[in-house]
């Protein structure tokens, strides 16, 4: 789990031993994604799926990714930062990501 702040520089990080190095490092890039861009990964990756141009970029920068599992983080209409988690099935990386957000008292979308 990597959450960041508003900017997508890492918070903190934890990581079970069991899971892959590399797996760390797309939950950061999840979470980096989402903060700059106040959006979920996933929204994103949606959009550069939908034109071939924009999703040539992605390739060319450094820690983006498309992929579900990064989800922007809320303090009333305030972007305050975001969540990535990666290891898992998309859709257990976005039920980890929102339990740790509700847990905070906090909201996202």
């Amino acid at each position: 789990m990597s959450p960041s702040d508003s900017h997508g520089f890492l918070v903190a990080f934890g990581r079970n031993d069991a899971v892959e190095p590399a797996i760390g490092g797309f939950a950061a890039d999840k979470a980096y994604t989402t903060a700059i861009l106040r959006q979920a990964a996933a929204d994103f990756g949606e959009r550069m799926a939908a034109n071939p141009t924009l999703a040539l970029g992605v390739g060319t920068r450094e820690w983006l990714m498309t992929w579900r599992g990064g989800v922007p983080v809320f303090e009333e209409a305030d972007c305050i930062g975001a969540v990535g988690v990666s290891g898992a099935k998309d859709s257990e990386d976005i039920e980890c990501t929102a339990k740790a957000i509700e847990d905070a008292g906090l909201s996202f979308r």
